[in-house]
């Protein structure tokens, strides 16, 4: 299982899934840069099947937990 992380200023969804097809992931997590520095954070998991699951904004932790998930289904 691969996982990429596309932190992007720009054009996030088209960016990443071109970071998603060079690098042959498995899926990528895609947000804005601008959640560096926050508490929370908002992302698109896109696998490379093309399907996009954007989840709302929530804490960092949560987010982790939605990877990982993420992650064991496509693993099963």
């Amino acid at each position: 299982m691969l996982v990429g992380f596309a932190l992007e200023t720009d054009d996030l969804e088209t960016n990443a899934r071109e970071k998603l097809t060079r690098k042959g992931l498995d899926f990528i997590v895609a947000n804005d840069v601008s959640a560096f520095d926050a508490e929370t954070n908002r992302v698109a998991l896109i696998t490379r099947d093309g399907k996009v699951d954007r989840l709302p904004e929530m804490p960092k932790s949560e987010v982790a937990k939605a990877i990982i998930d993420r992650a064991t289904r496509l693993v099963r």
